[in-house]
């Protein structure tokens, strides 16, 4: 079975890496199951030993303390970015040092309980357990057992029973390396397949974007068109004042609508922000002096505390000015008339928080870990002439994450929700993931 480009569509070492941490985490559970095995064995023995038991008989002892220290070590690399070649060269040691150990007690136990099945369940443990190239592993696990047949036919057992483990040894390589060939190419498969989603998703996107690219010019100059048209004194009177201002609210509801895909997709396409140190205070006064008169439509109080002036942080202030426009425009799009949008904002010693609250219905519970997915529509529908496009949320998530902040979301009691941002003060902060350069991700 090659590994190449046409039977995996993504990068060979990134397919390669994404099956060796998967054979990590495998292993971790395994050794771990084993170290707790062994351990209630050791106790049970101890709290109720046999007549012939002796605690200084056996490698239990040396078996838990191996055990530990690979479980140590296959932890580091599961979750270190080490190169790929030496987490790879420890699964084959793991491998190795199974094969040896499941050879070493059967044949320890041969003169004394006969064939037993530790070889096989060794072999099936291993072959369920590993993820590597089948020929590697089978050429490993035909190599070890040319070993195996050769101590058994030179053991003192009888010839019936060293032909019974011939047999059995024999049927459990088989059956390891047909385990290990249907996993290794069922998770190919499953890679491939997500892959090919992925792959899809993406033409689908950028198809999307050229799309609403194209259909924005159009859009808008049908929108002026009807706007010049009403502006003329023939179309002041009804039925042509209504039909004009009813056609250019649809075609300036398509236009937001095509912008929030364009910004969506530039996001998405391209996270890298401009950075720069700004007064986070300045630009949320700034967002709620633009949110006045949506507010004031509305009939809603847009109330805030006193926001302090010393906010200073590294951030893309236009990408911030965005998030805070879609976030401000999300609480005022779901709030009833006369109810009030809270916001409110402080500092802690390693980040600065602003809140944003409304007395809407809230987000109901089934829909709010989808809130941030693109596209997500909630079945709460605007309390006025407001669209939702799905995107608002989505926009602001990602240029929250893509500057070091987070963006969260909690139920407001007794009604309502609250948007948290978290925004980190200093730039070298463990929030902080991105260097202070590149291009803003909402400039074109």
């Amino acid at each position: 079975m090659s590994l190449n480009r046409a039977t995996v569509p993504i990068d060979h070492d990134t397919f390669l890496d994404e099956l060796n941490r998967i054979t990590l985490q495998r292993i971790c559970w395994f050794l771990a199951a084993i170290i707790l095995l062994v351990s209630i064995l050791f106790t049970v023995s101890l709290l109720f030993p046999p007549s012939n038991f002796q605690p200084a008989n056996g490698p239990w002892l040396v078996d838990t303390t191996i055990s530990l220290i690979l479980l140590g070590i296959s932890v580091w690399l599961w979750r270190s970015s080490i190169a790929l070649y030496w987490r790879s060269a420890f699964v084959y040691l793991f491998l190795l040092v199974q094969l040896a150990t499941g050879n070493y007690y059967f044949f320890a136990l041969l003169p004394v309980f006969g064939p037993t099945t530790v070889y096989v369940i060794t072999l099936l443990s291993i072959g369920v357990i590993l993820l590597i190239k089948p020929k590697t592993f089978c050429s490993t696990l035909l190599l070890s057992h040319t070993l195996y047949v050769i101590l058994v036919l030179r053991s003192d057992a009888p010839v019936n029973l060293k032909t019974v483990a011939l047999i059995d040894g024999s049927v459990g390589v088989g059956l390891s390396c047909l385990c290990q060939f249907l996993l290794f190419r069922g998770k190919m498969n499953d890679i491939n397949r997500r892959a090919l989603l992925k792959q899809n998703a993406d033409e689908m996107d950028a198809l999307m974007a050229i799309t609403a690219h194209d259909l924005r010019s159009p859009l808008q100059s049908l929108k002026n068109l009807y706007d010049a048209q009403g502006a003329k004194p023939e179309w002041q009177k009804d039925p042509y004042r209504t039909v004009q201002m009813q056609s250019s609210a649809l075609c300036g509801n398509m236009v937001l609508m095509i912008d929030g895909i364009l910004t969506a997709y530039k996001v998405e396409q391209n996270p890298e922000i401009n950075t720069a140190s700004a007064d986070l205070g300045g630009l949320l006064r700034e967002a709620i002096e633009r949110a006045q008169p949506h507010a004031t439509r509305k009939q809603v109080t847009l109330s805030r505390s006193q926001i302090p002036r010393d906010m200073i942080a590294t951030i893309d202030p236009t990408a911030f000015q965005h998030i805070l426009d879609n976030i401000i425009s999300n609480a005022l799009k779901y709030s009833p008339p006369n109810t009030t949008v809270e916001i409110s904002a402080w500092s802690t010693d390693h980040f600065y928080q602003i809140n944003i609250s409304d007395e809407g219905v809230g987000i109901p519970e089934e829909e709010r870990p989808r809130i941030y997915e693109k596209f997500h529509r909630g079945t709460n529908q605007p309390t006025g002439d407001e669209t939702s496009d799905g995107f608002g949320l989505f926009i602001a998530k990602t240029l929250m994450d893509s500057m070091g902040g987070e963006l969260h979301y909690e139920p407001r009691y007794p009604t309502g929700s609250t948007f948290i941002l978290y925004i980190p003060i200093q730039e070298d902060s463990a929030h902080f993931r991105y260097a202070s350069s590149g291009k803003s991700a909402l400039r074109a």
